[in-house]
């Protein structure tokens, strides 16, 4: 049986260039290092009653053992060793780094991105609006051509440059998958020649048509499309270009 009177124990520090050194930090005992380098061998026990700890082999400081530096250590320098843990956690914390550098790319390219389709939907609804309140009767039939144009190539249905109005409607639009959406479509192409070459000018009646059978065209499209396609329609920047009323378009 063995109490602390009879048992004691002591720390080591690992010096660079020394080695694992023991110190003597409790009151009353002494400094077992060999070579006193701490300069407190030479005192004496405060206490006469505490027993005197005898000073461990001269090997215990150099050969290896518990305190020994293990094997995740690493070199820093010429002389300086730190653990493998504090390694583990440079490496973590530079991942954290990369890793919050990244996400605020993301979330900046998330941003950019809403702020675009915004921007697009925005400008669709403002080109739309002023091509349906134009002063103009026959400028108010023309936006309504274009308007369905561009709603019929959002839905992969371009036209064709060398048809008219007419021929477009009546063969082109129907053989690429206009649909439900050709009734509406032929009425548009009429009151689309009537403006371009009659020689009398289209009134608010022949505009307020033409706008309606828009709708009936916006809606005969939505309907055969899915919720995803209709967004990514409504979203869609390539119809955002300047068009000429002077042509069958």
């Amino acid at each position: 049986r063995v109490t602390n009177l009879e048992a004691h124990a002591w720390p080591e520090v690992f010096l660079a260039g020394i080695g694992w050194t023991a110190f003597e930090p409790t009151p009353g005992r002494f400094e077992p290092t060999p070579g006193d380098p701490t300069g407190t061998g030479a005192l004496a026990p405060d206490e006469p009653d505490v027993p005197v700890t005898t000073a461990p082999p001269a090997t215990a400081t150099t050969a290896p053992g518990p305190s020994t530096p293990t094997d995740n250590t690493r070199p820093i320098g010429d002389d300086v060793t730190v653990g493998g843990d504090a390694g583990a956690a440079s490496e973590r914390s530079a991942v954290s780094s990369v890793a919050r550098v990244l996400g605020a790319i993301v979330a900046l390219a998330g941003l950019v991105a809403a702020l675009g389709a915004i921007a697009v939907f925005a400008t669709k609804v403002w080109i739309r609006r002023r091509r349906h309140h134009d002063d103009d009767p026959r400028r108010r039939v023309f936006g309504a051509w274009s308007e369905a144009l561009d709603r019929l190539g959002e839905a992969g249905i371009s036209v064709r440059p060398s048809s008219t109005p007419l021929e477009f409607a009546l063969r082109h639009a129907p053989a690429h998958g206009a649909g439900a959406a050709g009734p509406p479509l032929m009425e548009l192409a009429s009151l689309q020649t009537a403006a371009l070459y009659s020689a009398d000018e289209p009134d608010d009646a022949d505009a307020d048509r033409a706008w309606v059978a828009v709708g009936a065209l916006r809606v005969a499209l939505r309907q055969g499309a899915t919720r995803s396609q209709r967004m990514g329609r409504a979203l869609d920047p390539r119809t955002l270009r300047a068009r000429t009323t002077s042509s069958a378009r």
